[in-house]
């Protein structure tokens, strides 16, 4: 069997409310090979004609195929004159199922099913008004040609059909925040605007964005997220902070089980003042000034130096000479200390 040689479709419809554009309808063509779906929204049942010959166009301009068989049922849209007289025109064969026996048309069934379903769980966990169905139903239909079936064992309905593994690096979270740069902003206005990721748009290489504040969608490249720091179709990776990329906390309270298990540390002068002490180098050319700058304490060898105390120049031996030239600076120039 190859592409376009068994399709299934069926309708769907109508939405308590219209979508985006006015559209009450879907309709779906589900080739029998692959489980590839196409979707197409519409305002009335008639326009599934329309649909059928688009398909029908893409199917042979994208595989150079020619449809053979269409399954549907005995709804209306199906059986008028105008589209009997397209399927014999083309040759293709038209199998109709018997009324009231929906399982003879399984497969398009049980795929409208599906992408209802899923179609009412993003608009839930979204929180997108109802009239983003249509949105909602076409990502369903996205994610399901790139996602594994039963029916096509250990592969994709995408990557049977073309032969390559569908691209999901853009992917991200149906209604998820998504700042979109602008590229005219002033320098005193804000440079992103806000608003909510739809999917990756099937005509070019920006993502749908939904606009709240205007109830407008419009296609965009240049996006970013809370947890990125690129944009997310520039070939870009992602950059995710976590809390291991942060010190911690110079500050953070200390264990209290561990309180007492704090270390005295013993103190000892660092070479220079140890050198400066025994006379064999000085901190000033004035013979009168003492041997260590005023202000800097010794820690008397042997001495133990506890953390809570205020002494906190002694217990810090390894830095006195930094402080011990301050000292000698502050002195000289009279700065403040």
């Amino acid at each position: 069997m190859e592409f376009g040689q068994e399709i299934h479709t069926d309708l769907w419809g109508p939405a308590p409310v219209e979508s985006r554009g006015g559209k009450k309808y879907w309709d779906t063509y589900i080739d029998d090979k692959t489980r590839l779906t196409n979707i197409y929204f519409l305002r009335t049942k008639d326009e599934a004609f329309e649909a059928t010959k688009k398909y029908a166009a893409w199917v042979h301009t994208q595989f150079g195929k020619k449809l053979k068989v269409l399954n549907s049922d005995r709804g209306g849209e199906y059986l008028g004159i105008d589209f009997t007289t397209y399927l014999e025109s083309q040759g293709i064969v038209h199998k109709l199922s018997v009324h009231d026996t929906h399982q003879e048309s399984g497969v398009a069934e049980q795929r409208n099913c599906t992408i209802g379903e899923r179609m009412r769980v993003l608009l839930h966990a979204s929180g997108l008004p109802k009239n983003m169905w249509a949105e909602a139903a076409h990502h369903a239909v996205w994610l399901l040609n790139r996602t594994t079936t039963k029916a096509v064992e250990g592969m994709t309905p995408y990557e049977v059909a073309f032969g390559t593994k569908p691209n999901l690096k853009g992917l991200r979270e149906f209604g998820e925040k998504v700042y979109v740069r602008v590229e005219k902003g002033n320098k005193l206005g804000g440079r992103v605007h806000l608003g909510k990721w739809l999917g990756v748009d099937d005509e070019s290489k920006g993502v749908r964005v939904y606009w709240p504040d205007t109830r407008t969608i419009t296609v965009e490249r240049n996006t970013y997220f809370n947890n990125s720091l690129n944009s997310h179709l520039e070939g870009e990776e992602d950059v995710h902070i976590t809390m291991t990329d942060i010190s911690p906390d110079v500050d953070a309270q200390t264990d209290p089980a561990n309180e007492s298990e704090r270390g005295k540390r013993i103190q000892k002068p660092s070479q220079r003042v140890q050198d400066l002490l025994e006379g064999r180098g000085t901190w000033s050319d004035k013979a009168r000034d003492p041997l260590l700058p005023p202000g800097v304490q010794l820690a008397v060898e042997g001495q133990a130096y506890d953390d809570d105390t205020n002494d906190w120049l002694t217990g810090i031996p390894d830095h006195v000479d930094g402080y011990a030239l301050v000292a000698a600076i502050g002195d000289s120039e009279a700065l403040e200390p």
